[in-house]
């Protein structure tokens, strides 16, 4: 994840520095993609599954299980 830019503007600690940033998407085909949507997701994630990002393993399993407990 240290490849996406995110949107830390400044040092402050604000809530949404850990968001990544998303670019202006004016096509539904753009926003559709593989980098907008997981971006999107991640962004809708909450602050405990985005800090465990440094870690790929611990990182997958917390995914997972976020997904699978908040499911339809």
């Amino acid at each position: 994840l240290h490849s996406f830019p995110t949107r830390r503007s400044s040092d402050l600690n604000t809530r949404y520095n850990a968001n990544l940033h998303l670019p202006l998407a004016n096509l539904t085909l753009y926003q559709k993609g593989v980098f907008y949507a997981g971006s999107s997701i991640y962004n809708h994630m909450p602050s405990i599954i985005k800090d465990l990002s440094n870690d790929g393993k611990h990182f997958k399993t917390g995914v997972k299980r976020y997904l699978l407990d908040n499911s339809f």
